[in-house]
C-alpha cells in the first residue's frame, strides 16, 4: 500500500476525510459527445419469479459520463488500457480551481492558471471549475463549454501535475475551435475528462 493511500485510509478512520462521488448517473437518453455512440441499457430477460435471473445488457462509447482519457484516445501507439499502472497511481492530492469567470467557450490559459500559482502543486490533479456543468442536459452542453487551450496545457506540464479534470464532455476544444482536437501534451499522463459534476461539492 502506498504512503499516500495509507495517510487516507487513517483520515478516513478518524473521519478526517470525506468521499464524494463525482460519478455521473448513466441513463438511456444522457448526453454524450456528439458522434459518439450513445449509452442504451435494455433488459434481455425478467424474473418474475423467486430463483429467475435477470439480466439485462449496455452498449456505450467508451466516453460516456465522467472517465478517464488514456493517452491512445488521441496519441497513436498511446498507453492503453490493459497496460495501465497500479490502481493506487490514480490516488493523489488535488485542487480545485474556480475559473467561473469564464464565459462559455472561453479558453482557458496559462494567464487564467498563473491565478493560481501557489497552489498547483507536482502531481496534483487539477480540477477546472467554470461552472459550465449547470448546462447539462441542455444542447449547449454539447458543444459550448470553456476548455484548455495550449498555453494552459503547457504551463500544467511544466508544473508536473497528475492529472486534469474538468465539468465538460471534453478538456479540448471542438471541432472547428482553435486548438482541436487536443491541447494537451501530457505524456504518460492520465487525464480525468469530461462531465465531472464536482460544482456541486466542496473540498477542502
Amino acid at each position: 500500500m502506498s504512503q499516500l493511500l495509507k495517510e487516507l485510509m487513517d483520515k478516513l478512520v478518524r473521519k478526517g476525510l470525506v468521499i464524494i462521488d463525482l460519478t455521473h448517473e448513466l441513463y438511456n437518453g444522457m448526453p454524450t459527445y456528439p458522434g459518439d455512440p450513445p449509452f442504451n441499457h435494455e433488459y434481455v430477460k425478467v424474473g418474475k419469479n423467486y430463483g429467475e435471473a435477470t439480466l439485462s445488457k449496455i452498449s456505450a462509447g467508451l466516453h460516456s459520463g465522467t472517465h478517464i482519457d488514456l493517452p491512445r484516445h488521441f496519441v497513436p501507439n498511446g498507453t492503453t488500457a490493459e497496460t495501465l499502472p497500479p490502481l493506487t497511481d490514480f490516488i493523489t492530492y488535488g485542487i480545485i480551481l474556480d475559473l467561473s469567470y469564464k464565459r462559455h467557450g472561453e479558453a482557458i490559459t496559462e494567464d487564467d492558471l498563473r491565478r493560481f500559482n501557489d497552489k498547483i502543486q507536482g502531481n496534483y490533479a487539477v480540477m477546472l471549475y467554470t461552472g459550465f456543468s449547470k448546462t447539462w442536459g441542455t444542447e449547449e452542453f454539447l458543444y459550448n463549454w470553456p476548455y484548455l487551450d495550449r498555453s494552459g496545457a503547457d504551463y500544467l506540464v511544466k508544473r508536473g501535475i497528475k492529472a486534469v479534470g474538468i465539468e465538460a464532455l471534453s478538456i479540448a476544444g471542438w471541432p472547428g475551435k482553435e486548438g482541436y482536437p487536443y491541447p494537451p501534451r501530457f505524456p504518460g499522463m492520465m487525464l480525468p475528462t469530461s462531465t465531472i459534476s464536482y460544482y456541486q461539492t466542496a473540498y477542502t
